[in-house]
């Protein structure tokens, strides 16, 4: 079974014509790890015009792929992926420098956009499409710069979905938990046929709301149960 790496955590889909890039034609091989990662793309150190590809982790982990494969020329530098892969040299619990095997890389993945409201009642404006959060076997992880989910709704158009987290000053402090709550606008998408991405949540914005907090209540809009919560503890943000 894969685990998530989440790679020193804390307590815990842009629609293309590459959303999914393989790399291993062996299918009877399965990939110990997967994570979401930020592509980096660098000059070799002996000048050569070829860009060496990396990927490196919300806790700013190096992943260096064994092998330097010609699908990464239709990567982007800076561009949010999901990769699996196994570990070949170091380590998944230090921010050492690690080689791996990669196997798949998936380019759908989205940026939720942060915001901060006065009122409650604000955060209907920013949509109320309501989504599934996949819970097996990509569990929602949390990282010292993100919330990572595996989302699911219905659509037509998905390129046109957005999805924002909101803080609202106007929630009263009644316990030690931080609510924020993802809104989803279809933008006037017809429902249709299911669709899914990766979504990573930032947090920057609320980093110094989030030091008066032991935990935080993510409130996610569910297609059958409308809205729930799901909490993920804060811990040393250093």
């Amino acid at each position: 079974m894969k685990r998530f790496i989440t790679l020193l955590a804390f307590a815990g889909l842009v629609f293309g014509a590459a959303s999914c890039i393989d790399l291993d034609g062996d299918y009877e091989q399965h990939p110990e790890y997967f994570t979401f990662a930020t592509v980096n793309k660098a000059e070799q150190p002996d000048g050569a015009a070829i860009l060496s590809t990396s990927f490196i982790s919300d806790t700013d982990k190096p992943l260096i792929p064994s092998e330097n494969a010609d699908v990464f020329s239709k990567l982007k530098n800076g561009q949010r992926v999901v990769i699996f892969f196994d570990i070949l040299n170091g380590s998944g619990s230090d921010e050492k420098t690690a080689t791996i095997k990669l196997y798949q890389i998936d380019t759908t993945v989205s940026i939720a956009k942060a915001y901060t409201v006065e009122k409650d009642e604000e955060i209907k404006q920013y949509g109320e499409f309501k989504y599934d959060v996949t819970v097996s076997p990509y569990y929602p992880t949390m990282t010292p710069k993100y919330i990572n989910i595996h989302v699911g709704f219905y659509g037509m158009t998905p390129s046109k979905h957005e999805f924002s987290v909101l803080y609202s000053k106007e929630t009263p402090v009644v316990s030690d938990k931080l609510k924020l709550t993802l809104a989803h606008d279809a933008k006037d998408d017809k429902t249709g046929y299911a669709c899914h991405r990766w979504l990573s949540i930032p947090l920057e914005d609320y980093k110094e709301i989030m030091d008066n907090y032991s935990s935080l209540l993510l409130y996610v809009n569910t297609i059958q149960g409308g809205y729930q919560s799901m909490e993920f503890l804060l811990g040393d943000k250093e």
